[in-house]
């Protein structure tokens, strides 16, 4: 390798690492919070099983990013402590032994993880379009495509004399990334459309009512994982170009691929993430209406059906339907 680019391979290489610690960290802590706040029991089976769903998800998650941060980790004190005396540097050592069994291992978990990643955010584009199937028919069909390039990725990085930087697996690589990130782009496209969308209706029907925990800009970045894919795309352009500074970025965006579904989970246990009957329940908060006389409690559902009717009947339908769905729900089991 061009010595031009030994030292700026190592920075980036180095800086990654730092990055990807600070963001582990944050995992470890989301996922523990998230499981705090599932652990609760409930009588209602259904959300129980929700609970632990969600629980089970985000364990499995930390355990991605687990043995792919430990695998960088190893890597690191590989190339820069047990053989920085190799022929040619510690560079020289990385190419030349990018097949060793953890960093392999350690690309299958990242590998798994974007894989888990993916689904949750389309599992969430269905549940916030109301489980209306069609919606995600093509972001299903670029999510097994995405998938099928991430094995053949770690296939080829796998084979002897081979890593992960080397040009014939990053003809596999740079179609993967770019894919998950169109996959990504899409649902985000999707998931904000809607969400905007349902803002402009409540703030229309129901001004007083502020639902900008479901709707504002923190919920359209997290349920949308839009940091996830911008970071994705930037890293497809500099590992197409074989640029240095593509090991920072693998960093990043391979630890974004555990982060971004535990930002949406962690919302989930929270409580204030989107679920079937959002506008539902938004709409069905009390409002305290004050008149000369004194103060009226009003039951919110029925003024917003009065309003509803007058000005947005297609709106009234989806309530109505929610609304019978959320029926159904309390006599099966509600979803978290």
């Amino acid at each position: 390798m061009e010595s031009d680019k030994v030292l700026p391979l190592e920075r980036s290489f180095y800086i990654g690492n730092m990055f990807s610690a600070i963001m582990y960290g944050l995992q470890i802590y989301m996922t523990i919070h998230s499981v705090y706040l599932l652990r609760a029991p409930s009588h209602d089976s259904g959300v129980q099983r929700q609970k632990l769903f969600y629980a089970s998800y985000s364990i499995l998650l930390l355990l991605c990013m687990s043995f792919a941060f430990i695998a960088n980790a190893l890597m690191g004190q590989m190339m820069w402590i047990e053989h920085r005396d190799f022929d040619g540097g510690p560079v020289a050592w990385w190419l030349s032994n990018g097949t060793v069994w953890f960093n392999v291992v350690g690309s299958a978990f990242d590998m798994f993880g974007n894989f888990l990643g993916d689904a949750l955010l389309i599992y969430r584009c269905a549940i916030i379009w109301g489980k209306r199937w069609y919606v995600i028919f093509l972001p299903v069909l670029m999510f097994l495509a995405s998938t099928a390039l991430a094995i053949l990725s770690v296939v080829e990085s796998a084979l002897p004399g081979s890593s992960f930087f080397q040009t014939h697996v990053i003809n596999f690589a740079v179609p993967w990334i770019s894919l998950t990130c169109t996959l990504n782009a899409i649902v985000t496209v999707l998931i904000a459309g809607r969400i905007l969308y349902a803002r402009k209706q409540i703030r229309e029907v129901m001004p007083e009512i502020d639902a900008d925990v479901y709707t504002g800009i923190v919920a359209i970045l997290i349920e949308s994982a839009l940091p996830f894919t911008l970071v994705g795309i930037v890293f497809a352009i500099v590992l197409s170009k074989e640029q240095p500074v593509q090991l920072f970025f693998a960093d990043l965006w391979g630890s974004y691929v555990g982060l971004a579904p535990q930002l949406i989970i962690l919302r989930v246990a929270m409580g204030r993430a989107w679920s079937k009957n959002t506008l539902t329940q938004v709409s069905t908060r009390i409002d305290f209406i004050h008149n000369k006389t004194g103060t009226t409690t009003v039951d919110s559902t029925q003024i917003g059906t009065v309003r509803y009717t007058e000005s947005h009947p297609s709106v009234l339908k989806s309530i109505s339907e929610s609304s019978s769905h959320a029926q159904k729900l309390e006599q099966s089991g509600a979803e978290v």
